[in-house]
Order: structure tokens, then sequence, then C-alpha cells
């Protein structure tokens, strides 16, 4: 009997080796603290010690003893840790569909559309403090004094000092002026009788249907943004308020 719970032990340690894979947390299979997809430390009783260290080209923070290594499909228990946020932190840069927010980075958060990031405008906290989706819910605001979360001994959510966007969008050289960006907005919501803080709408004056804009009510103006659609999806379709493959009917 005495055998059979020592398997059981060795067998649940392995367990929750495997299972501490966390980014920025100290990973109890190789006592390695990635810091996110490329750079980590090393641990020791539980804690990051030493410099920084940067993995080469074309391989990722894991599991492995060997901590940089390149993810294949034929070894699935090396883990990219930090991979499955975009590198940055769980959590980081991500909308799960219920919140309005999401960190980018450690200081700044942006707004979500559903589980769509709307990157083009983002949004910084106050000098001191550090952004931190947990906070959300229980204090509306996801910006927390860097004390309060040192207290709590807590972090933010991503380890990225300033956010910067993996994809653009090209406006086309006909990209309109912020005054006429609000007015189009502002006629959009008249149109619609929208009460809506945030939406998207076409940008009438292109015919093609493949640019838009993003209106968000900011007191009694509207902060905007010029968008066009891209590959596959090229089409800004009014009625659904997204890009599509289909040209409407309307557009030429």
């Amino acid at each position: 009997m005495k055998r059979i719970l020592n398997i059981l032990l060795v067998i649940s340690c392995g367990l929750a080796l495997t299972a501490a894979q966390n980014c920025q947390e100290c990973q109890a299979a190789n006592d390695v603290y990635c810091h996110n997809q490329t750079s980590y430390q090393n641990c020791m009783r539980g804690a990051p010690f030493g410099d920084i260290q940067h993995c080469s080209s074309g391989t990722v923070c894991t599991n492995s003893d060997d901590p940089c290594k390149v993810i294949t499909t034929t070894n699935p228990d090396i883990k990219d840790v930090c991979g499955s946020t975009g590198g940055n932190g769980a959590g980081c840069q991500v909308c799960d569909g219920t919140s309005k927010y999401t960190c980018v980075s450690s200081t700044q958060f942006a707004r979500c559309s559903g589980t769509t990031l709307i990157d083009a405008i983002t949004y910084d906290c106050e000098t001191g403090e550090l952004c931190n989706i947990e906070a959300l819910v229980p204090h509306k605001t996801v910006c927390v004094p860097s004390c309060a979360l040192k207290f709590l001994d807590m972090k933010a959510t991503c380890s990225n000092v300033e956010f910067t966007t993996t994809t653009t969008t090209a406006a086309p050289t006909t990209s309109p002026t912020p005054e006429v960006r609000k007015t189009k907005c502002s006629e959009a919501a008249a149109a619609s009788g929208t009460t809506a803080k945030f939406f998207y709408t076409r940008y009438m004056d292109d015919a093609t249907c493949r640019s838009y804009l993003y209106c968000e009510l900011a007191g009694n103006d509207y902060a905007t943004v010029f968008l066009s659609c891209k590959l596959p999806k090229i089409y800004f379709d009014s009625n659904v308020g997204e890009c599509v493959d289909t040209k409407p009917a309307e557009c030429t």
C-alpha cells in the first residue's frame, strides 16, 4: 500500500508540474520565469533572479529544460508558455466577449467590441497606475495604483511596456479630415437613431464600400477612426455593421 501511495504521489506531482505553465510565473517544470514569448529569467526558491535572457529568432520561452525552443507538433509536451495570449501575459490584449475593455500593455488599455480588440485607439492609465483587468468588475476600472497591486501581491495584466499593433490597416489617400469624420458620425447616428456610445458606420463618400468609420461619443463630440476593410472581407456592409466578402448591392 505504501508503495502504491508513493507512486500516486509521484504521478500527482508530475501532473502538477505539467500544469504549472503560466506566463510570468516561475515554472515548476524548469525553474524559468517567462516574461513574455521571447525573454526569461532563471528561478530559485520560487523567485526569478539574474539578468533577463532573450531567446534567439524563431524560438520562444517554454517549459523545457532548455527554455528557448522552436514549437512543433511533433512534441506536444513542449509548451509556448506565453504564446496563448500574444506573448505578453494571460489575459493581455484579450477580448472575451463579456468586458468592454482589455489591458494592452502594463499601463494602457483599449475597448473591446465583443471578442474584437479595437486597437486603433488606446488609453493611458494615470502616472503610478498599472492596468489590471481583474479590477474592472469589482472596481469599475482597469487602472490600479501600483502600490495597491504590490500590497495584494498582484501585477499588471500585461508584461509589455508599450502597446504595438501587430496589423495595420492602410487608409486610402483620400482619408477624410477629423472634422469630416465627426460630421459623418453625427449624420450616421441621426439617420439610424442609435443611442450607442460607440458604433461602426460606412464612410458614405466611398462608393466602393471599402472604408468605414469607428465612432465613439466623448461628451458632445465624437472620437473617430477611419478604417479600411482587408482581404478577404473587403466590403463594409451597413446592414451587419462589419466587413464582409460579398459586395453589397448599393456598392460600386
